[in-house]
C-alpha cells in the first residue's frame, strides 16, 4: 500500500513539473471572444516581437487599421487616428511619415478614420482609401500624388450611396479593387482611368434556418417580406496574394 501512495506522489510531482515547464515554455495565450467576454484557447501563435513607438523611432501609433509588407520587408501602417501612413523598414524603424500629400499645387490630408493602404510594387505606387474623405489616394513615396479616384459614375451604382473605400487591392494591370462601406454587393473593379468595370466576389445569400423561421413568423403575423429584410453581408477585408487568388473576409 505504502509503495502505492509513494508511486502516486512521484506520478502527481512528475506531471505537476511537466505542467510547470510546459507552462514556462508558452507564457502567453490567446482568446477566443464570446459576446466581448475572453474565453482562454489553445495558444494559436507565439508573441516574438511587439512593435511600439519605442523600437518605431516615433509617435505612438493611434487606432491603426491597415497594414501591408512589400517584397523589400518595408512595412506600411495605416495609422488612422493619427491621419498619416508610417512606413517602416525591415528592421521596423519609422523611415518615412505621410502626413501631407501634394497635388499640383494642392496639399491633401488624411481625414481620421481612414482605413486602408496598398503598396504596388511594379510602378512604386502607394494607394490610401481614405475613407472619410470619399476618396482613393495614389502617390509615390514622397508623397507627390499622381491621381485621385472619387466614386465613378455608373447605372449599377446608387447615386444615393456614398463612396466609402476601406480596403484596397491592385493587380498587375492596374485595375483596383476597392471594397466600400454600404455596399455589400462586392468589391468595386476600377481601373486606372476611374472607370467602373463591375463587382467581384459578391457574397450569395444563403438562408439559414433562423432566417426561414423569421420568415414563417412574418407570413404568420401577415407582414411583409421585402427583399431587404435579408441582405449579403459586406467584405471586411481583401488581399491581393502571389498565387494570384483574391482572398476576402466577410
Amino acid at each position: 500500500m505504502r509503495k502505492t501512495i509513494v508511486c502516486l506522489l512521484a506520478l502527481v510531482l512528475l506531471l505537476t513539473s511537466f505542467t510547470m515547464v510546459a507552462s514556462a515554455a508558452q507564457p502567453d495565450r490567446t482568446y477566443t471572444y464570446e459576446e466581448d467576454t475572453p474565453v482562454p484557447s489553445t495558444n494559436a501563435y507565439q508573441v516574438m516581437t511587439i512593435i511600439d513607438e519605442a523600437l518605431m523611432g516615433t509617435t505612438r501609433l493611434k487606432d491603426a487599421r491597415d497594414i501591408f509588407v512589400d517584397n523589400s520587408d518595408r512595412v506600411f501602417i495605416m495609422d488612422s487616428g493619427n491621419c498619416r501612413v508610417v512606413v517602416l523598414d525591415e528592421n521596423y524603424k519609422c523611415i518615412k511619415e505621410l502626413k501631407e500629400f501634394k497635388y499640383g499645387e494642392e496639399i491633401l490630408t488624411l481625414k481620421e478614420g481612414a482605413q486602408g493602404v496598398f503598396f504596388r510594387e511594379s510602378n512604386q505606387r502607394l494607394y490610401i482609401a481614405d475613407t472619410e474623405n470619399n476618396r482613393v489616394i495614389v502617390c509615390d513615396l514622397d508623397g507627390n500624388v499622381s491621381k485621385v479616384y472619387e466614386k465613378p459614375v455608373d447605372e449599377l451604382l446608387d447615386p444615393s450611396v456614398a463612396f466609402k473605400p476601406k480596403k484596397i487591392i491592385v493587380d498587375n494591370m492596374g485595375i483596383m479593387y476597392v471594397t466600400s462601406g454600404n455596399i455589400n454587393t462586392g468589391a468595386l473593379l476600377i481601373d486606372s482611368a476611374g472607370s467602373f468595370l463591375g463587382f467581384y466576389g459578391t457574397n450569395k445569400l444563403k438562408e439559414t434556418a433562423a432566417m426561414k423561421v423569421e420568415r414563417m413568423w412574418r407570413n404568420i403575423m401577415k407582414q411583409a417580406v421585402s427583399a431587404e429584410t435579408f441582405q449579403p453581408v459586406e467584405f471586411n477585408n481583401i488581399f491581393w496574394y502571389e498565387d494570384r487568388f483574391v482572398y476576402t473576409v466577410s
